[in-house]
């Protein structure tokens, strides 16, 4: 046996002829959310640049936008292959990444209302993102390999999160804002260039080769989601779930944003700050694991947050101390709190972590 294959079976059951596929999946996964992780603290500090009381606002224009781009995407992948389609959809946002940059760099006195349009876009451009790869996956792996492989290529997705956030913490102050935007963008070309390299059969022992579902049109029109979604009892509780974390997690993201508009002057150094937070979250919850315990510790969490922020103001001291310490723990209640809801909710296993990878990293 292949000693790298022999000790790669240590941590995932993998076949011979699946090696290729899992290691492109893990890097694409890797890639994607290193992308989004390097902009989402670039996002975050502008929505609070633009004032919290118009956070309503903005999510307000994310939903009519990603309601257009959602109508626009049916229409192409029912007509093209994802294997074509993927590479497109990526450069096109590579492009608007390019647009974003120049600006940002020609006009610096509308830099709220362009931070504004980027807050908008960014939240669109992270679900679409992780639609894409997973519904990609989906065609390219059956149920069975799913099972065995998805796993692992969460990981993937879970350690560039880490190091997109660690790129933006480490060096937005040193290099600026402008210069991580075309990070990510070389970022997105990478995962659309994993794409290319994917092989198009797999091959099971004794059986001839097949086809993936990457080189198929997915077909359907424009409302075929919509409707399907509505016909299955299924799929109108996930969205109901979907609704009522959305509402919820929310809220808390309100009161972060509102934490570190009142706690730092300097833009920079905010998104720096927000880029730690998610370090520090992400890092934590690699480091913890056991998601019940994490559930069974998140009312405590809350609880101390409560607390360190009345200790704070009863004080009048600084905040920045009690921000940072505040808003990590905000966010990784707001975290375990979709984890909760998720057990709760009692989907089965394959479809639970897919739909909870692309919504809690949407956020």
């Amino acid at each position: 046996m292949n000693p790298l294959l022999q000790l790669l079976r240590v941590a995932v059951d993998v076949k011979p002829n699946e090696l290729r596929a899992l290691f492109l999946s893990f890097i694409y996964y890797f890639l994607i959310l290193s992308s989004y992780y390097v902009i989402r603290p670039i996002r975050d500090e502008f929505g609070a640049a633009g004032g919290v009381e118009n956070l309503p606002w903005l999510f307000t224009g994310t939903l009519v936008v990603m309601l257009i781009a959602n109508t626009a995407f049916a229409a192409l992948v029912a007509r093209f292959t994802r294997r074509r389609f993927i590479p497109i959809a990526y450069r096109f946002l590579i492009a608007n990444l390019l647009i974003f940059f120049l600006l940002l760099l020609f006009f610096p006195t509308r830099n709220i209302w362009i931070g504004r349009a980027f807050f908008v876009w960014t939240s669109v451009f992270n679900l679409f993102v992780l639609s894409v790869f997973w519904a990609f996956l989906v065609d390219v792996f059956n149920s069975e390999q799913g099972k065995r492989l998805f796993g692992f290529i969460s990981v993937g997705g879970t350690l560039g999160a880490i190091v997109g956030a660690a790129i933006t913490a480490s060096l937005v102050q040193r290099v600026g804002t402008l210069a991580l935007l075309l990070i990510s963008a070389v970022l997105v070309e990478l995962s659309a260039q994993c794409v290319r390299f994917f092989p198009a059969v797999f091959k099971q022992s004794g059986e001839p080769a097949k086809p993936s579902g990457a080189e198929k049109p997915v077909g359907g029109g424009i409302w075929a989601g919509i409707v399907h979604n509505f016909s299955s009892p299924y799929l109108l509780g996930i969205s109901a779930y979907m609704l009522l974390y959305s509402i919820t997690s929310t809220v808390l993201y309100f009161q972060q944003v509102g934490i570190a508009a009142g706690s730092f002057g300097d833009r920079l150094a905010r998104t720096a700050f927000f880029a730690k937070v998610d370090l520090a979250e992400l890092s934590r919850q690699t480091r913890d694991g056991d998601p019940v315990l994490k559930c069974g510790l998140s009312f405590h969490r809350l609880v101390g947050f409560l607390d360190l922020i009345g200790t704070g103001i009863a004080e009048n001291r600084d905040l920045g101390q009690g921000a940072s310490e505040g808003a990590v723990l905000l966010s990784g209640w707001n975290r375990e709190l979709h984890v909760t809801a998720t057990l709760v909710a009692g989907a089965p296993h394959a479809a639970t972590s897919t739909l909870s990878d692309v919504w809690s990293y949407s956020e």
